[in-house]
């Protein structure tokens, strides 16, 4: 009997996708200058690049690509190998231009994304953002108010303009803004951060109203969170005790909104992020 589903994702995307079975990166490897020779000039040899599953497609009903790290030679390749299977392009980012060209794909069957103002912008199906049970934080003793890990992305000098404004409160920041071509941080080491702080800060570059990690983060952690996104009161987890808007709520009120104690969110609602109903979602 075949199996539902084979997900395919960029390797620096791994973050607990190990934990689970029928995961695999799309390429084997991809250093080389032959490799990006190839890439570049879009060349029909990029399959010998191709991670192990090309050789099982045979047993899998659905692939799941992710927009990190794909390439339309991939489904074209797909379907060669299996005309039957059922191919969907899952947008795990915001679309931006030079991930716009992916859409016209006549080999993806389906396009989803876990941005609901890009399912109504470019007519996809959506599916929102997810996190795993299978993580776990480490045991750490609280010493800060606020953390902040993250990639410059244009929004460094917002970001510590916020850090004077909650300094001038007593209220202690973590804040570690990684400069382009400066090594990131592990994500158990992010998640100790994580453990150590009361609270996360969550400040989107872009015009993006899908959740990121960082409010999946807050919400499986028990941890409450500070966001830039004003989408986030339109999602069921949304708790006026947990989540401060930027924008919305008083900034007057941030300190007492941090001192006060994490109201906890059902259980069933934080099943509907959980991977494995992610997965159900495109059944």
């Amino acid at each position: 009997m075949k199996k539902n589903f084979i997900v395919l994702k960029n390797e620096r995307t791994d973050v607990f996708f190990k934990y689970y079975e029928d995961i695999f990166n799309y390429y084997s490897k991809k250093n080389g200058l032959l490799f990006k020779i190839i890439k570049k000039f879009n060349l029909p040899f990029l399959s010998i690049y191709f991670g192990e599953w090309k050789n099982i497609l045979n047993q899998y009903k659905t692939i799941i690509l992710f927009d990190n790290g794909f390439d339309n030679q991939i489904p074209k390749y797909i379907r060669k190998k299996n005309k039957d299977i059922r191919i969907i392009l899952f947008y795990w980012n915001k679309i931006l231009e030079h991930s716009k060209k992916f859409l016209n794909n006549k080999f993806v069957d389906e396009y989803w994304t876990f941005d609901i103002n890009d399912a109504k912008l470019y007519n996809m199906k959506y599916n929102p953002q997810f996190y795993s049970y299978k993580m776990k934080l480490p045991k750490c003793q609280l010493n800060n108010d606020i953390m902040f890990v993250g990639k410059n992305k244009g929004r460094k000098e917002a970001i510590l303009e916020l850090k004077k404004i909650l300094e001038r409160k007593n209220i202690r920041c973590n804040f570690k803004i990684i400069d382009e071509n400066c090594p990131s941080i592990s994500y158990d080491d992010y998640l100790h951060e994580v453990a150590c702080s009361k609270c996360i800060l969550e400040f989107n570059p872009f015009l993006q109203t899908g959740l990121t990690l960082r409010s999946l983060e807050s919400l499986f952690f028990s941890k409450k969170l500070i966001t830039n996104n004003k989408d986030i009161i339109n999602y069921d987890f949304y708790n006026k005790k947990n989540i401060f808007v930027i924008g919305v709520d008083n900034i007057k009120n941030i300190k007492e909104f941090i001192d006060s104690d994490y109201e906890t969110i059902d259980k069933k609602i934080i099943d509907n992020y959980d991977y494995e109903n992610w997965l159900k979602r495109f059944m």
